[in-house]
């Protein structure tokens, strides 16, 4: 039969039959887009393209249906943002308007089609698999790593609220998931209560994911160290351990009097998790060296997920020092440094239990560059990073510095000693160009970053453009490579995670590879910024006596829905309901006659947020005609003045905010005492009040006899006749 569509689901569907299965495929209409172009000024119309056709998969939710393609290449998925910044040349303004994305592209030909780019309606480059606009609330894509299901892991820090799933402070860190298809699987945040910013991930053999950065106020639920601090301007550094579904194991707080973050994280065999950061006052009680040192550290849980922290090491100069770098290979930890502007490697041994320094190689002077990437492959350190000189001191240059700023991937020895196997691989050209990411899987080199110019086979595009290329670390070459621009002629890539065997015909089909109905967890911290420990109240009638429900460990919506009931009795329904795919709590007066009241949690653990609840009275109400809503039981309305119960004085942002919250305090009033005069005034000087608003008042008659007695006496006494 002829390799068409309709003849493929059927061949399909007639196997999964003969199974005894009841999942089936079934193909789906896609009508064409609408084309246009735009010419002096005008959007001229092109029509439409032609209708499409794509394959569905109606699953049985009791059937395991897993996906596995016979051939299959590396595929390379790359985060970024697209777009012009600051259109308007005036960074105040703030008028930038970008776009987050996530992109996959198949490497080299490898015995599998390359995608058709002529018949893609995204403009794809060649190679490209697909583009896929993410979340607009994220602000930074920091880490992304591949999994063995084929599904992809994106840590990022997030501004505002994602779907269904309201963040609790100003900006919080979210781990999500993706399957090969580009669609999202899962969305965790952390849960913080004013701001926390997501630094690097790891995944662990046994499919574990750790996710480390930095966290500024409250962090309920998190094991805290001698000093934490929860209140200020100074950050702690987090350190938050899932399983494999994305639900939170554990959670711990490090920090010292001045600000910490924990920047890169590394397993080794054993499970053990280490820890590299910066501090500015000392860690773990070693007192500080210079401006900012570099911290590591470990993290070890026994079989019943208890913690032991270990406090290993503080390393740098006087100056400011940063973490760049972290890798286990064996009982050798690898941990890069930017130190004072020169970029340091340093080889620890773990074999007796404590990371104890070995060798330290100094690449000399970055020249306005940093480093970004280290790894190992074919038994050699790689280190990969940018440079504004060709001076980075490893021999044997296989690839030239060509100017401006340049990439670099320096290979080097294991011990770190000079060796004649040492290779340094300059890339670039004339102009600017920066490597942002780097992944190496099965000792392939992958980079990405941004470039202002031409680059090696790769001319320019836009303004500002992608580039992704395997580096040889050996020869200096590149075997792959590919450029890309976006909306307004600028992108910034930011991240980027391998595949070995990501590509395959399943992306032709629009199918994505693994396991495709894995029910997502039902845990209330798993599924939204809730913590354990965090807290709300009810009271079952206005102003009566409290109720404290707090949200315990694997608690999911039903089991706190549940504990409401209990606490609100007969006064109130209480439910769990799904809503446009997913489930809400809908909590509302049982009769006309009852009014309960939803009181929020301390500071930095209030659960009602969390729920997409708000702090109030609930009643049930009628809307009379002309749409002004009452309540339903004809008693007084209940008026609240909209005032955050914790305002306080203890600095001047706080000063600032209570100012705020009494000015809407006081409009609120005035809004009270219209209502209230309005309600209490008679129809009747109502209505009088508004003719004469509108000049249309008659006076009495006998008002009128009066002051026409009153206009002849006095003509009579002036004199006028």
């Amino acid at each position: 039969a002829d390799r068409t569509l309709p003849n493929f689901v059927n061949l399909v569907n007639t196997q999964l039959q003969a199974e005894g299965l009841t999942t089936r495929f079934e193909t789906k209409r896609v009508p064409g887009q609408e084309r246009t172009i735009t010419a002096g000024g005008k959007t001229i119309s092109l029509g439409s393209d032609p209708d499409s056709w794509a394959l569905n998969l109606k699953l049985d939710t009791a059937e395991k249906v897993t996906l596995i393609p016979v051939t299959t290449v590396p595929a390379v998925y790359i985060a970024q943002k697209a777009g012009n910044p600051d259109p308007d040349g005036k960074p105040a303004t703030k008028d930038g308007v970008l776009t987050n994305q996530l992109l996959k592209f198949q490497t080299g030909p490898d015995a599998l089609s390359p995608p058709n780019v002529l018949q893609s309606p995204q403009g794809l480059v060649a190679g490209q698999v697909w583009s896929r606009s993410i979340d607009a609330a994220l602000t930074s894509v920091r880490s992304m790593k591949t999994l063995a299901d084929g599904s992809v892991l994106i840590l990022s820090d997030v501004s505002a609220d994602l779907p269904g799933q309201p963040i609790r402070g100003d900006r919080d860190v979210v781990l999500q998931k993706f399957d090969s298809a580009g669609k999202l699987l899962f969305s965790r945040d952390l849960g913080a209560s004013d701001e926390a910013f997501g630094m690097s991930m790891a995944v662990a053999d046994d499919g574990r994911i750790a996710i480390a950065g930095k966290v500024k106020g409250v962090l309920e639920g998190a094991k805290t160290g001698p000093i934490s601090e929860t209140k200020g301007d100074v950050t702690d550094s987090f350190v938050t351990v899932f399983n494999a579904a994305g639900e939170e194991v554990w959670t711990q707080r490090r920090g010292s009097v001045g600000d910490d973050e924990a920047t890169h994280l590394a397993w080794d065999s054993s499970g053990k998790l280490y820890v590299a950061g910066n501090s500015s006052a000392g860690r773990g009680g070693q007192a500080a060296i210079g401006q900012s040192d570099v911290f590591l550290e470990r993290y070890e849980t026994d079989a019943n997920n208890n913690v032991t922290y270990t406090a290993s090491t503080v390393v740098g100069g006087v100056g400011k020092d940063l973490a760049r770098g972290l890798f286990i290979n064996g009982s050798d930890l690898y941990l890069a440094s930017n130190d004072g502007g020169f970029g340091v490697v340093r080889r620890f041994d773990l074999s007796t239990g404590s990371p104890v320094l070995q060798s330290t190689r100094d690449l000399g002077s970055l020249e306005g560059g940093d480093l970004t990437g280290l790894g190992m492959a074919d038994g050699r350190l790689i280190v990969a990073g940018n440079t504004g000189g060709g001076n980075i001191n490893v021999g044997n240059i296989v690839s030239a510095y060509s100017g401006g700023r340049d990439g670099f991937v320096a290979r080097m020895s294991a011990s770190l000693s000079v060796s004649a196997e040492d290779r340094l691989t300059y890339y670039g050209g004339t102009s600017e160009d920066v490597i942002t990411g780097v992944s190496i899987q099965n000792d392939r080199v992958f980079v990405t970053g941004t470039s202002k110019g031409n680059l090696p086979s790769l001319n320019q595009i836009a303004t500002i453009d992608g580039f992704v290329a395997e580096i040889d670390p050996v020869s200096g070459g590149t075997p792959w490579s590919r450029r890309f621009t976006g909306k307004d002629g600028i992108v910034a890539p930011s991240a980027i995670a391998v595949d070995t065997a990501g590509a395959s015909v399943l992306d032709r089909l629009g199918l994505p590879t693994g396991t495709l109905n894995v029910a997502d967890s039902t845990r209330l911290d798993a599924i939204s910024s809730i913590r354990t420990g965090d807290q709300l109240q009810v009271r079952r009638s206005l102003n009566g006596q409290t109720t404290t429900i707090t949200v315990k460990e694997g608690d999911t919506l039903t089991t706190l829905a549940d504990r409401m009931k209990r606490a609100l009795g007969s006064q109130a329904d209480v439910r769990v309901m799904t809503v446009e795919g997913g489930r809400r709590l809908q909590i509302k007066p049982a009769s006309d006659r009852n009014v309960i009241e939803l009181v929020a949690g301390p500071e930095g653990k209030d659960a009602l947020q969390a729920l997409g609840l708000k702090e109030g009275v609930l009643r049930q109400t009628d809307i009379e005609k002309g749409g002004k809503i009452v309540p339903a039981d004809g008693r007084s309305p209940i008026f609240g003045l909209r005032m955050n119960t914790k305002i306080n004085l203890d600095n001047l942002v706080e000063m600032r905010h209570a100012a705020a919250e009494l000015a809407g305090a006081i409009s609120e009033l005035h809004s009270v005492y219209r209502e209230l005069r309005d309600a209490s005034t008679p129809a009747a000087v109502k209505a009088a009040e508004a003719a004469r608003a509108a000049g249309k008042q008659q006076v009495p008659l006998y008002l009128q006899k009066q002051i026409a007695n009153y206009t002849e006496g006095l003509n009579r006494l002036t004199g006028a006749s």
